[in-house]
């Protein structure tokens, strides 16, 4: 948690989006997501993880580095926060002035301030704790680089396995326990924003709010935090 003296990073407004959980460059939500971020007047945007449902960046040309590059020309040269997801197992961004890459960003709106998270830090399930950290470590690093590409990418999509059909279907423990992460949170912070759940909602709690992304997979959900507060959207229905 960033303790309170930590400067948080300053912006005018900011389009929150999550779990895009894109299958690659030829992806439909792709085209809409940029559309979208692209036509978007916000100053800022934050993407809080699982941008590739099975990211990876090999050595040379990668199908992910497309990805990347169409959401960078999206964004312009606006700030771009990220925040890595379980799904983004070896996505290297490029390093730019107004990208930022990190776990966990705080920022600064209209006097407020935010955490911004992916949210899996209050998954405390047993075989998801496992998984994540097995995935993270040098020697499956080393693994999916050595098997390349092709076969790399292939075992990366079977471990992903299916991106859900129904973002609907959420799971209601999760979201209890990111309840529970995020009330924890606020003090230093007033906003904690989380993805990973693809739960949709805003909740006033004690001390601040607590913001669900929903996901970009199915729901094209999203939020805006601007001076006057949060509010959550529907793309399709905007």
């Amino acid at each position: 948690m960033p303790s309170p003296a930590a400067a948080p990073t300053r912006l005018d407004g900011l389009l929150l989006l999550s779990d895009a959980h894109l299958r690659g460059p030829a992806d439909p939500g792709l085209a809409a997501l940029c559309a979208m971020i692209a036509a978007h007047t916000a100053p800022g945007v934050a993407l809080l993880g699982d941008l590739l449902h099975a990211g990876w960046t090999w050595r040379g040309p990668s199908p992910a580095d497309d990805v990347l590059q169409a959401i960078l020309d999206a964004v312009g040269s606006r700030p771009l926060l990220v925040c890595p997801g379980n799904h983004d197992f070896g996505l290297r961004w490029p390093k730019l002035p107004q990208l930022c890459v990190a776990e966990r960003h705080l920022v600064e709106v209209g006097g407020r301030r935010a955490l911004l998270v992916h949210g899996d830090e209050a998954d405390r399930r047993r075989g998801y704790r496992l998984t994540r950290r097995v995935v993270q470590g040098r020697s499956f690093a080393a693994l999916i680089d050595a098997l390349g590409p092709i076969r790399g990418q292939r075992a990366l999509d079977a471990l992903a396995g299916a991106p859900g059909a129904d973002p609907r279907r959420v799971d209601a423990g999760l979201v209890e326990a990111q309840r529970q992460w995020g009330r924890a949170q606020l003090g230093p912070v007033e906003l904690v924003v989380m993805g990973h759940s693809h739960h949709l909602g805003l909740e006033a709690q004690p001390g601040g709010a607590l913001l669900w992304l929903g996901s970009w997979v199915g729901q094209r959900s999203g939020a805006v935090l601007g001076p006057e507060g949060p509010a959550v959207f529907r793309y399709d229905s905007a």
